[in-house]
């Protein structure tokens, strides 16, 4: 039979990467792919064979790889590994896997996650599996979790701070959703906004070039007919990001694209904050797209072969780029929470500061890490955390815990009901490349005393 050149290539790239017969069948107009796999059948003592589903490819080519909550092996990467697990009886739930991927998983999630332009090959060499396998699991982890490759970039580079705004409506008298939404959809420096149950009904994590301009960014929004009728009180404070990210809004592009550098008689040279054409087409494009392929860029911006690439090396070379990473838009936990921890007692803050490190950057079997963000903030001094909460008791378990890890402290926490525009950066980031595990290493090693400030920054 014959099938679409798009539905061919594809095929013909799962076939190479495949220990076994791959073959397809054409249903309703989708085109189902499977492994075929030769198993010795204990009590006939003759050979058997076995159809694992991998996925389905689309007209165009696309390839979707086997996703269903209802069939476990599918969440397997291969036939060989869907086999072992038939032998052994040890095939996870549905459920679990999605909460606790297995060992595998985890090195993967974690590898594209430190880098999201990592190769096929290299992800399986770190992870010590199959370059079939690597790939066949990366496609339908990618499925599962909605992941998205995008930039984790310096913003500070071109003159912006953030900052934390916290909302009360105290008369009881909210906003209409679809306006506040449209109106935060609308403001570029805004990155991330949500709904909060708790003391605070409202959250945001803001660009500012400086408190003045946060100050007038602040007053437009309370004066925008959204927001100017409704009584409230509002709690901003800088935060300096010391572990995770949040994703820049491709909204803020078009505040950036105001610091382009256009030669002219009265700007004949760039400034130090200002971005040249191609660096902010390159930065945009791959936050955009993580893994947007160099030679695309090129050729859509009409550069020479290899500008994107070296305009990308540059820029992370001059630490504007920090990595390409994830985020993902399909997890398993319950609910997001912020906390303010107001650090009261600074003495016993620092006597376990290798203790709050350490917590920091402990590791757990669920697919993304244990804090999605920390920062410090002024208002109240301490620290904010963005943390997934699984379990119906997990919120209390995480405030005892901050209580615990940082001594002398208080803890207060609102429960995220609905994002509004933006999303944390969820990730399974390798923790030994944090600033904290650095920071850990010297107390470990004596070259850093618990009562030099601020040492995770």
């Amino acid at each position: 039979m014959t099938y679409p050149a798009p539905v061919e290539r594809r095929l013909g790239e799962i076939r190479k990467s495949s220990a076994h017969k791959v073959y397809i069948r054409l249903l309703k107009g989708r085109y189902y792919v499977y492994e075929v796999a030769s198993v010795l059948d204990a009590a006939t003592n003759q050979k058997k064979r076995l159809a694992y589903y991998l996925g389905k490819i689309s007209d165009d080519g696309k390839f979707s790889a086997a996703r269903s909550r209802k069939r476990p092996e599918t969440r397997m990467g291969s036939a060989d590994e869907w086999l072992k697990a038939k032998e052994s009886g040890t095939g996870p739930s549905p459920m679990e896997s999605l909460m606790h991927p297995d060992p595998v998983d985890l090195k993967i999630l974690t590898a594209i996650s430190t880098d999201g332009r990592a190769t096929i090959s290299e992800i399986a060499k770190e992870v010590g599996i199959s370059r079939a396998s690597a790939s066949s699991r990366l496609n339908r982890l990618a499925n599962t979790y909605g992941i998205k490759y995008t930039l984790e970039f310096g913003y500070s580079f071109f003159g912006f701070s953030r900052y934390a705004a916290f909302v009360k409506f105290t008369d009881n008298n909210k906003p209409d959703l679809d306006k506040l939404i449209s109106l935060l959809e609308n403001e570029p420096t805004i990155q991330y906004a949500a709904l909060l149950k708790g003391n605070y009904d409202l959250f945001m994590y803001i660009f500012a070039e400086d408190t003045t301009a946060l100050e007038h960014k602040i007053y437009e929004l309370r004066s925008n007919s959204a927001l100017a009728s409704y009584k409230t009180a509002w709690n901003v404070s800088y935060i300096i990001d010391s572990y995770g990210y949040v994703p820049v809004r491709p909204k803020f592009f078009e505040r950036l694209e105001a610091q382009v550098w256009h030669k002219s008689k009265e700007f004949p040279r760039k400034s130090q904050d200002q971005l040249l054409l191609r660096e902010y087409v390159v930065l945009k494009e791959l936050n955009d797209n993580g893994n947007m392929a160099f030679s695309d860029i090129d050729e859509k911006y009409d550069f020479s072969p290899g500008a994107a690439y070296y305009t990308y090396q540059k820029l992370f070379d001059r630490h504007i780029i920090y990595r390409i990473t994830i985020t993902m838009k399909r997890l398993p936990f319950m609910y997001l929470a912020v906390s303010q921890c107001k650090q009261l007692d600074m003495e016993k803050f620092n006597s376990k500061r290798d203790a709050y490190l350490l917590d920091v950057i402990m590791d757990n079997s669920t697919p993304v890490n244990k804090y999605v963000l920390i920062g410090d903030t002024g208002s109240p001094y301490g620290l904010l955390y963005i943390t997934p909460v699984s379990g119906s008791s997990g919120l209390r378990d995480i405030e005892d815990n901050f209580r615990k890890v940082v001594d002398g402290s208080e803890v207060e926490s609102h429960i995220i009901i609905k994002t509004l525009v933006g999303t944390p950066g969820f990730r399974k980031f390798d923790n030994t490349k944090s600033p904290q595990y650095k920071v850990l290493q010297m107390y470990q090693k004596g070259q850093m005393l618990a009562h030099v400030p601020n040492p995770i920054l």
